[in-house]
């Protein structure tokens, strides 16, 4: 509801998502594994090093979490947050999501009529709280946005790549391989330009302006699937929605319907990527 009638608030004014879900949990000791995009690894990594002291892992933010601001673009930081240690909590039915290798769930009494105030620790509250605080006084107290948006762009190449060699001659992906690169290359140096921001408020009205128009790029094309004023099914999300196909024509038999099928698919959804692509390495060439 809420995106539904603030869109254009959001598209012009909103510059990342910092989604707070089942803090403060009673035994609730791994923050390590929280879900981040690529170009908030870093904000979330820094965080969590300087709060709780210990080395940020992630995992990939997917439809969950009320990610409802995936299809306006806007960068997301966090969901459910604080959770269990899988070692201690084998016997629960705790919600789990992503590929945790520490983190165990939010409890067995998540989501049930147990889930009461008793089920929180007032010490890992405020560790949590702590965290969160020091995520926002980043992302509005920092010259530039505290986003690496050429990590998304790194992201992106490691999912073609893949995705390339999965294929192998079923479907060309050089000139999207190369589309993604340059674009790469304009957005280390947007995150050059960012880290040496100063203190000249048209600098940085002009610097976060192009970081948000490149944010919203790269989070459309990474992390939604339908039109960009509707949204996705819950889940998880597939590296580059647009591509998923890929998967499928990797398994068909060369020439049968549904290879033919899946390529059509793949086709378009590789038009979307390089199209989207292209303008946003005209509007960067054009600014930088």
């Amino acid at each position: 509801w809420y995106v539904d009638n603030h869109v254009e608030d959001l598209e012009k004014n909103c510059c990342a998502h910092v989604n707070i879900d089942s803090v403060g949990g009673m035994d609730a000791v791994i923050v390590e594994e929280a879900p981040v995009m690529p170009q908030t690894w870093k904000l979330a990594e820094e965080a969590i090093r300087e709060i709780c002291g210990v080395e940020f892992t992630g995992k990939k933010i997917a439809r969950n979490s009320d990610q409802s601001l995936l299809g306006i673009g806007v960068s997301s930081v966090f969901g459910t947050f604080s959770e269990q240690d899988a070692e201690a909590a084998k016997d629960s039915i705790s919600f789990r999501s992503g590929n945790t290798s520490k983190a165990g769930g939010l409890g067995w009494w998540w989501h049930t009529e147990h889930d009461t105030m008793d089920k929180l620790d007032p010490v890992l509250l405020e560790r949590d709280c702590k965290v969160y605080m020091y995520t926002l006084w980043k992302l509005m107290d920092d010259n530039a946005l505290p986003l690496v948006l050429a990590d998304g762009t790194k992201d992106m190449l490691a999912t073609i790549k893949a995705l390339g060699e999965k294929c192998g001659s079923s479907f060309d992906f050089y000139e999207l391989a190369a589309r993604t690169e340059k674009l790469d290359h304009l957005l280390e140096g947007l995150d050059r330009l960012a880290a040496d921001c100063k203190d000249d408020p048209a600098e940085i009205d002009r610097v976060c302006s192009i970081q948000l128009r490149a944010a919203q790029v790269l989070t459309q094309l990474m992390f939604h699937e339908a039109n960009i004023y509707d949204f996705d099914k819950c889940g998880g999300i597939y590296p580059i929605p647009a591509l998923a196909a890929g998967e499928r024509l990797a398994l068909c038999a060369p020439g049968s319907s549904r290879f033919h099928m899946a390529r059509t698919e793949l086709t378009r959804g590789c038009n979307r990527v390089k199209v989207e692509e292209r303008k946003l390495i005209e509007y960067l060439e054009s600014v930088l």
